[in-house]
């Protein structure tokens, strides 16, 4: 897979209440098109019913949604000197000290816990069980995951913020726990200054699926259908401002649409779900949709990256079909509570840099719809 751009785009959030209701066009309850997640310019195409609605509220929410710039360097897996993750409006870089030298003599000293804030079979534990047995050979210990999912990653982020800084406990997080402090005002921790990256893992595209049972052939139908009839299809996210849920948002308000969001803590249930007809559309990781697409349970209509994926060729890109705005992917980073020692740091960081600088791990990530940095 090619590497599709050198840093992540800026970010924009916001908040909306989740969706809980039945599906029909009978009392639908729609997660507005409150803001976007990403800046960019509109694909070139014509205007449709309510797209000057939805550019209107796009633009009144903008004025004063929090906004977060992140941007992902590619010096983040080299080790050149320690950095943190850094707040609103700053970009975020992993660089680490060259004069840290090796790791602590006695580190690591038992099993290391690796704590997801999401379910099984969600896209940071299909990356996570991939990797596990690499990066346990490298650092000489076994590595443990801890499932801690719900409320878009907090609930794990919170639990490695809190955690001893001794490089035993830490965390799979994505790019939705870095807006945690806009989503959620009243948290005990806060990411820029609790947690401290250790290397960018991988990226993910987003990819959305359609049911079988919708009668669409394509993307483009399919959001015909949902603009004429409002309120009638359900779009499932897995959570609450996560990735997924913000780019479905932003669909929405450019495509003139409005559809009942109903948020799923896994991929797993929600495609269950889509496969049995309950659900017509999910946004979710490539990675947990990908058996479910070759196996035709349900249809792949577009992918979020701004190229092709190898592993599906034939899906276009959200560009491609005229709405470049939705466009983003999504990624995954090892963190450790702030506090950690720089040694320890930079241990982890060699260990994961050398196990992503193997071609057959390169390989085996592709095949799962993931992207390894550099």
């Amino acid at each position: 897979m090619e590497k599709s751009r050198g840093m992540l785009p800026r970010l924009f959030f916001f908040v909306s209440r989740p969706v809980r209701g039945t599906r029909g066009p009978a009392r639908s309850t729609h997660v507005g098109a409150a803001g976007a997640f990403m800046s960019g310019g509109a694909g070139k195409r014509t205007a449709g019913p309510g797209r000057q609605g939805s550019r209107s509220a796009l633009a009144s929410v903008r004025a004063g949604a929090a906004r977060v710039e992140l941007e992902r360097d590619d010096e983040m897996n080299c080790e050149t000197r320690d950095s943190g993750v850094v707040a609103a409006g700053r970009a975020m870089t992993v660089l680490l000290d060259p004069g840290t030298g090796g790791a602590e003599a006695n580190y690591p000293t038992r099993p290391i816990t690796l704590v997801l804030g999401a379910a099984p079979g969600s896209g940071a534990d299909i990356l996570a069980r991939a990797l596990l047995p690499d990066i346990a050979a490298e650092v000489g210990q076994r590595l443990a995951i801890d499932y801690q999912p719900g409320a878009s990653g907090n609930i794990g982020a919170a639990r490695v913020a809190r955690a001893r800084p001794d490089g035993h406990t830490v965390l799979l997080s994505t790019r939705s726990a870095s807006l945690h402090k806009v989503m959620y005002p009243y948290m005990d921790y806060d990411f820029a200054r609790d947690l401290k990256p250790i290397a960018m893992v991988a990226t993910m595209p987003i990819v959305v699926v359609m049911g079988n049972h919708v009668a669409a052939n394509d993307m483009l139908d399919a959001m015909e259908l949902a603009r004429f009839n409002p309120g009638r299809y359900v779009c499932a996210s897995v959570g609450v401002g996560t990735t997924n849920h913000v780019l479905c948002e932003i669909l929405q308000a450019s495509a003139g649409m409005r559809m009942q969001h109903i948020p799923y803590q896994s991929s797993a249930a929600a495609l269950n779900d889509v496969v049995a007809g309950l659900v017509d559309f999910l946004f979710t990781p490539l990675s947990a949709a990908l058996p479910h697409i070759k196996s035709r349970r349900v249809c792949a209509v577009a992918v979020t990256s701004q190229l092709r994926i190898d592993e599906i060729p034939d899906v276009p890109t959200i560009e491609e079909i005229g709405f470049s705005e939705a466009g983003a992917d999504d990624w995954y980073a090892l963190m450790a509570p702030t506090g950690t020692a720089p040694r320890i740091v930079a241990r982890l960081n060699r260990a994961l840099n050398a196990v992503l600088a193997n071609r057959d791990v390169r390989q085996r990530l592709a095949r799962l719809g993931y992207m390894a940095p550099g």
